[in-house]
């Protein structure tokens, strides 16, 4: 499977398509996450504002000839500063989108908590600033080396940025992303 993968690290300019896909594929492969839960319309403005920030950067696998989009990993070399650019840059387009989601107090507590965790690891100098930000791939073709190619071109680029050490964040019930991470040589910390 490997060698039928293309890696592309994306820009704003794809086209809205490409990004309902991005958004598409997180929400039903993150679907115990919280962005999850703000919609296709909020993930595809998310993940077009992020790769407006140089602090963050979304790397896509895309199947052979067909352009479908395999899976993605999303990067930040400093997740305080990439919050701080959405914000500036597409925080109008971003709370727009949100907004039909957010009219309970525990979804308006969550968006709270999210933009305290940005804040958080921007002054816990025990982690390393870099980490990834979200990392997800298509349920159908797991286990054939995409997540790995992933990976090593997530790597590639935090090396060519200087950066020797990332954060990884996954949750107490992610065993399986916690197994693919400890085969890569991750450690806890």
């Amino acid at each position: 499977m490997n060698s039928d993968l293309t890696v592309v690290k994306v820009d704003q300019a794809w086209p809205p398509d490409f990004w309902r896909q991005i958004a598409s594929l997180h929400q039903r492969e993150i679907s115990d996450g919280f962005l999850s839960t703000l919609g296709v319309d909020f993930l595809s403005e998310l993940y077009t504002a992020i790769v407006r920030s140089d602090s963050a950067f979304l790397l896509v696998a895309f199947l052979g000839n067909s352009g479908s989009v395999a899976g993605f990993i999303c990067g930040s070399s400093d997740t305080s500063q990439a919050v701080k650019d959405c914000m500036r840059q597409s925080g109008f387009r971003l709370f727009r989108a949100m907004l039909p989601h957010v009219l309970s107090l525990r979804t308006a507590a969550k968006v709270l908590e999210t933009l305290r965790y940005s804040r958080r690891s921007k002054v816990d100098a025990k982690f390393p600033k870099a980490e990834i930000l979200n990392f997800c791939v298509n349920t159908t073709i797991q286990r054939q080396g995409v997540g790995r190619r992933l990976f090593a071109e997530l790597i590639a680029e935090f090396q060519q940025r200087g950066i020797k050490e990332i954060k990884i964040v996954t949750g107490e019930s992610q065993a399986s992303a916690r197994h693919f991470y400890e085969a890569l040589q991750a450690r806890p910390m």
